[in-house]
């Protein structure tokens, strides 16, 4: 499962600490493949470069521990950036720290790569 994530309006130093965090996350180890990529500005726009993580999650079983440690990650960071997550067409954005909103971003990936 191929699942892209990217933190809007960031200098890059936050995309790192997260990249470096779910690499030494024990709960992901070998569920999970990390390599970084640039999503430049289309040309002629004035739009901001978008630096994304992409990850391979070994299936989608792995999914709620990623989203989970995407949310120890945020709650370590003093500005907790919102962060977007995308699985094929379907992108969502961790903002809140509610359970609630982690299980319905689960589902919603998990049915999104289903399909």
């Amino acid at each position: 499962m191929r699942v892209d994530l990217g933190i809007p309006h960031d200098d890059s130093s936050s995309l790192s600490s997260l990249r470096r965090w779910i690499l030494r996350d024990d709960s992901l180890r070998e569920r999970v493949e990390v390599c970084s990529e640039e999503s430049q500005a289309e040309p002629g726009t004035m739009g901001d470069a978008l630096d994304i993580i992409s990850l391979a999650l070994t299936s989608s079983l792995a999914l709620p521990a990623f989203i989970q440690s995407v949310k120890n990650w945020r709650e370590t960071r003093r500005a907790q950036p919102e962060v977007s997550i995308t699985v094929g067409p379907a992108t969502v954005v961790l903002a809140g720290d509610s359970d609630e909103l982690t299980a319905q971003l689960v589902e919603a990936l998990q049915r999104q790569e289903s399909q």
